[in-house]
């Protein structure tokens, strides 16, 4: 009887974990979840950048055609998705471009007051505009994203110009490149796309 009860003792005290073994648990589970977060944090930023890229190509695509259609860039982006803007004041040529404006080049997006897309989908506050840059041998169309993290306009402008992900972003066109980043503030970088040239 005696061995009876020491056994069923023995029994009891080996059904739970110890705070040993329960600490031990704890701090595994707490270094998984740090690296999940870490990795997902990065993931963020490679998203964020991806998107403004997909960006640049879909309304480039969309100036192109327009373009094409019209015989010029607008000189604000609503116009591709609003035929009644494609007036002589928002284009690069004074004309108006209506009889020529076929269809909706793109689906309406967001604008704010200034009449620039908003970025959200990258950053709050961030926004999309078209600019060109005269001079030297031609003319450059530009779209400039402005108000960009400096850690998602790296990984933006490196992989946009197919260059090493910790290559310094250049600030000046050359060497054929398509981006370049220009500082906006300690934290911010304007990010610049060239979508068309005629060098």
């Amino acid at each position: 009887m005696l061995l009876k009860i020491a056994n069923r003792t023995h029994a009891h005290r080996q059904s739970g974990m110890t705070m040993i073994e329960l600490a031990v648990v704890m701090m595994i589970l707490a270094v998984l979840a740090f690296g999940a977060f870490r990795l997902f944090k990065g993931g963020t930023k490679s998203a964020r950048a991806q998107s403004l890229m997909m960006t640049f190509d879909q309304v480039g695509g969309a100036l192109e055609r327009f373009q094409a259609e019209t015989g010029c860039y607008p000189n604000r982006l609503d116009p591709l998705w609003d035929r009644n803007l494609a007036i002589a004041a928002n284009n690069f040529c004074g004309l108006d471009l209506r009889p020529n404006w076929k269809e909706p080049y793109m689906k309406e997006q967001p604008m704010d007051a200034a009449g620039n897309m908003m970025l959200d989908a990258v950053q709050s506050g961030a926004t999309l505009q078209i600019t060109r840059a005269v001079g030297g041998l031609g003319t450059m169309w530009l779209l400039t994203a402005t108000n960009i993290p400096n850690n998602i306009a790296q990984i933006a402008v490196n992989s946009c110009n197919s260059t090493d992900p910790t290559t310094v972003i250049p600030a000046v066109w050359g060497n054929n490149l398509k981006c370049i980043g220009l500082a906006n503030g300690a934290e911010l970088t304007n990010v610049v796309f060239r979508f068309s040239s005629n060098i």
